[in-house]
C-alpha cells in the first residue's frame, strides 16, 4: 500500500483538544482520520448525521440557554418527564 501525505488546517486549540481525546482513546491523530476516512468510503458518505435541528430541538435549545431549569438528578428528570 502507498501512502499519500496531506495536510489539513485546524484551530490550534481544536487540535489540541482532540489529541487529548484521542490520547484517552489510544489513538493518535493519523489513526483518527485514517478511520474516518475508511468509514467515509465505506458509508459513502459522512459517518454521522449532518442536518439542522428542527424548530422543536432550536427552541429547547434556546430554552436550555436561557436560563431553564436544571436538573441534579437523573431521578428530577424522570420525574418530570412522568408529569
Amino acid at each position: 500500500m502507498t501512502t499519500k501525505t496531506t495536510t489539513i488546517r485546524l484551530d490550534e486549540s481544536d487540535k489540541k483538544e482532540a489529541n487529548q481525546i484521542l490520547n484517552e482513546l489510544g489513538l493518535n491523530f493519523n489513526q483518527a482520520m485514517n478511520m474516518f476516512v475508511k468509514q467515509l468510503i465505506h458509508q459513502r458518505g459522512l459517518p454521522f448525521d449532518v442536518k439542522m435541528p428542527n424548530k422543536e430541538t432550536v427552541d429547547a435549545m434556546s430554552e436550555n440557554l436561557n436560563g431553564a431549569k436544571r436538573y441534579d438528578s437523573a431521578e428530577s428528570i424522570i420525574g418530570d418527564l412522568r408529569r
